[in-house]
Formats: structure tokens, sequence, C-alpha cells
């Protein structure tokens, strides 16, 4: 079995390098085609995977131009163009892209000419980038989407916003599978249940970006510390995180609040040993960001015992219902995230009894998603050979 992943995004994340790495364990051939924007040539050599299938191997190519961004019909035409020169496509059985609308694309057109069928992810980007402003592609991205074998989505409220809102006839074609995280968390994670003390820790690990809400979760850490006297305190780590793209003027404006408020800790990029171990020196997660695709920080931060705050209707809402893991807050809403903040201090013994109660190994281990994805692999292809020989049977 040859995969081609169609991976724009490619080294601007390590979840790629993640997936493919143990979808390299099971054995599979694979080929990353990185088709890089002209701000992204940066991405180039990030997180490399040390394939141990013969024949594996990552292709980056610079075609694209910064006028790309806004030609999208040139912008597949090219890329189109580049994958059939730089990969033998009579070699290649089946096509995983990253994304639905850029990826996709060009696997749908691929397909089309050669015949060979594709998966695809459903992200943010597709989501709330490409639909939203690109609306009059969106008859195409439906196209593209109705034709794949299998349309991955990350959240199971992603799935329900594009099937209420841009592609209303459900193709059957659409699952969910969750990304997964580094086996380390689940290996150091806490044996006991949680509990709170005078001082209320929260923490926050991500990019110092807008998208975030850091600003908007400063400020209702400040509301709840006046509303109810409770000593909260606020550990912001991840200013300086890399391959994220970040404002100065936004994180001059955090570090101003830093000098405003002194029980906020404001903390650069950390390694995943040091962030566990601060994840378990805190009480709580919060991070209700707009737009998110999943949020690995919310997995790791529940295998060391914490609840959490995430974004209503992005990424990691609907895995849990709510209040059993913790509480959905509106990105940007300020009363809104102190209010959810509230309700896991009220409600904290029972989450973090809930929490004790999981494996969340079971759904959020790489090794396990690789097999999830090894199945779609040969059912996808299994239907292909099926139909061919149909169609062989009645010539």
């Amino acid at each position: 079995m040859h995969i081609l992943h169609l991976a724009g995004a490619y080294g601007g994340s390590e979840v790629y390098k993640s997936l493919y790495s143990a979808i390299d364990r099971i054995g599979i051939r694979q080929t990353v085609f990185v088709p890089l924007n002209a701000a992204n040539h940066h991405h180039i050599g990030n997180n490399p995977v040390d394939f141990k299938t013969q024949g594996s191997k990552i292709i980056y190519s610079t075609i694209l131009s910064q006028h790309h961004r806004a030609l999208y019909g040139l912008k597949i035409k090219k890329i189109l163009s580049e994958v059939k020169k730089c990969v033998n496509l009579e070699e290649i059985d089946l096509i995983h892209c990253a994304n639905l609308c850029a990826d996709g694309g060009v696997a749908y057109e691929i397909k089309k000419q050669f015949n060979i069928p594709y998966i695809s992810a459903v992200r943010n980007t597709d989501l709330f980038a490409y639909y939203k402003y690109f609306f009059w592609r969106r008859k195409y991205f439906n196209r593209v989407l109705d034709n794949a074998s299998r349309c991955i989505f990350l959240s199971p409220k992603h799935r329900e916003f594009m099937h209420t809102r841009y592609h209303k006839q459900d193709s059957g074609n659409s699952i969910v599978i969750p990304n997964g995280i580094d086996n380390y968390y689940f290996e150091n994670s806490p044996a006991t249940q949680k509990s709170l003390t005078d001082k209320i820790r929260l923490i926050f690990a991500a990019s110092y970006s807008k998208g975030k809400s850091l600003r908007e979760i400063i400020e209702a850490i400040a509301i709840v510390r006046e509303r109810t006297k409770l000593d909260l305190v606020l550990d912001a780590v991840g200013d300086g995180l890399p391959f994220r793209k970040t404002s100065p003027k936004y994180a001059k404006e955090i570090y101003e609040l830093g000098k405003k408020y002194n029980w906020l800790t404001l903390s650069k990029y950390i390694p995943k040993i040091e962030l566990a171990e601060r994840y378990r020196n805190s009480d709580i997660f919060i991070m209700p960001s707009k737009p998110e695709t999943f949020g690995l920080v919310y997995v790791e931060a529940l295998t060391q015992g914490l609840p959490i705050i995430y974004g209503n209707g992005q990424g990691f809402d609907g895995y849990f219902d709510e209040g059993v893991v913790g509480y959905h807050a509106e990105a940007f809403d300020i009363s809104d995230i102190a209010n959810a903040i509230e309700s896991v201090i009220a409600n904290y013994t029972k989450l973090t009894y809930n929490i004790s109660q999981l494996n969340l190994q079971a759904s959020f281990n790489w090794d396990k998603i690789a097999s999830e994805y090894l199945n779609i692999y040969n059912n996808t292809i299994r239907d292909k050979q099926s139909n061919e020989n149909i169609t062989k049977t009645h010539l």
C-alpha cells in the first residue's frame, strides 16, 4: 500500500509528524507532498519524520506565490501540475488530504484524471476561511466533499456546523476521528484525584494570539477574583511558540496586563516534560479559543487531572457532555468566561472525579488512531477494486 499525503500545512504543527509516524509504524509506505505558500518556506525541514518503511519520503514544493492565496483555481492547477511532475501517481493507492478545500481540491482533480480515491480531513481553515470567504466556490467545495471516500472531522461540533451551515445533505461519508497526544502524558498521569486549596491555580498553554482569548481570560479572572474574593492566579504559558502566527501588538497588550496584575505569570514556550509538570501543579486549564480545529492541550491537561474550559462550538466541544470534564465558554466573551470559571470551581470535586475515571488513552492514542486510518485505507481501496471488477464484468 502506498499513500500520498497532500499537506500544505505540514511543518507548522507536530500533529502531522505524529500521525505520519504512527502510520509508518504500521509499515505503510507514504509520500508526503507539501506545497508551501510564499509565507511558509521556513517550514522546510521542520518536524521531520524518521521513516522506517522503505520508499517513504517528504517532498517540499515552493511553486506557490503570494497571489495564489487569493486565486484559488490557479492555486489548485499549479499544485496539481507539480504533483504530476514530482509523484508517480501510478504507484499511489489512495490520497490522504490534510484539509478539504486546498489539499482536497487537488485530490479531487487527480481522482477525475487517474481514478485514485481520496479521503480528507476537514479543519477550521476549511470552515472559517475557505467556506466563509470564498463563498462563490462553495458548490465546488461541496463536490470535493461529496467525492471523498471519507471526510474526517476532528470535532463533533465542526461536523455539525458543516452539515447545518454549508452542506445540509450529509453524503454519509463523514466521520469524527480526534488527534492524539504524546504518550508521555499518558505515562505520567497522576494517580490521585485533584482537589482545590486556598490558592486556585489556572493555566493557559498556547501562543499569545488573539484567537486564544488570553486577554479576555485575564480580565475574566480579575472579575471572578473581585466578586468571589477567591485567590485565583494564572500561569499563561506559550509566548514564542514555534511556527505559530503571533501579533507583536497583541503580545505587548498581554505584557501590559502582566504589569497590572501581580497574580498573572507570563511564560515562554516550554517543552512537554516541563509543561506536564506545570499542568500537575495547576488546578484548572483554560483556553476558550476560536477558531480551533481540535486542541491537543485540552487532552494533555485532562491526562494530568485538570478540569478544562474550552471554546463553545469549537474543536474539543462535543467530545464530552457539558459539565463532565469542564465547561465551554464563548470565545472573547469576558462575562461568559468568568461564569465558566465559577462553574468549574463550584463543581470541582465532581469534575475531577469524572476525569479520574476516564480512559483517555483509548481515544487519543496515536497508534490507535493510525489503526483507524488503516481500516479506512483498506476499505476504500477494497471498494475501488470491487467497483472496477463490477465494471469489467459488465463490459
